[in-house]
């Protein structure tokens, strides 16, 4: 008897889908809708080994300390071939930072006054709400100041689907709603909102066209809402 697929009733995105959804084609669109309400046949999250130790290394401001992580990994032969296909992959995640230095474009938060560290996991659980949808923005890094200033680091890990400028802005867009709701009583340093796509070696911060870019969102939103119950398995 087969079971019947897991269902998400009320409209859900993850930061990585929602910035594919906002620059797919109309079937794309659609095929990225039937993931998320019927998340069953989700691909595996192929770099999420690689995360914490990433998030460390921003933090620190050291990408030395990836090195022995990524050493590990590639001489870690056990498990099915599936759990070394992952390991793989993250070491390719690691190895992409390492080789082309792609820390030195993180902001300098210790200059700044900000102490940064990697957010606990009880936190990245913290949901968004734009019109209608559940948005899972999921931070790794937190830099925070004594005098309430408060940054994001949001580490983007998609090698099919890489960042645009404008994408890439949204994203930190997202960063800021996210420091907003959650951190109320902190103050939002725009220069502080990062997102790093790992593989396309960029860093995107949040934009001064603020206003716009939460219009995009709440438009963008409203249409995977709308669309939400029409969508079958």
């Amino acid at each position: 008897m087969t079971n019947p697929p897991k269902i998400r009733n009320d409209p859900y995105a993850s930061v990585s889908k929602l910035a594919e959804y906002t620059r797919a084609g109309a079937i794309r669109r659609r095929s990225i809708l039937k993931r998320l309400k019927f998340p069953g046949g989700f691909p595996p999250r192929w770099y999420a080994g690689s995360r914490p130790a990433i998030a460390r290394a921003i933090a620190a401001a050291d990408s030395s300390c990836l090195l022995p992580v990524a050493l590990s990994m590639r001489g870690d032969s056990s498990g099915t071939d599936h759990q070394q296909q992952l390991r793989g992959a993250c070491v390719t995640a690691l190895d992409k930072i390492i080789d082309e230095e792609l820390l030195d474009l993180m902001p300098d938060f210790a200059g700044a006054g900000l102490a940064a560290r990697a957010f606990e996991v009880a936190h990245k659980h913290e949901k968004l709400g734009i019109a209608g949808v559940t948005v899972s923005v999921a931070p790794d890094v937190i830099a925070e100041s004594e005098d309430g200033r408060i940054g994001l680091v949001k580490v983007y890990l998609n090698q099919t689907h890489g960042l645009t400028k404008e994408t890439g802005e949204m994203v930190a867009t997202l960063l800021e709603l996210h420091a907003e709701k959650h951190y109320s009583s902190k103050s939002v340093d725009r220069k502080h909102m990062v997102v790093l796509d790992v593989f396309g070696g960029n860093a995107f911060f949040a934009p001064k066209s603020l206003k716009r870019k939460r219009a995009e969102l709440t438009a963008v939103c409203e249409e995977m809402a709308d669309r939400w119950s029409a969508i079958k398995p």
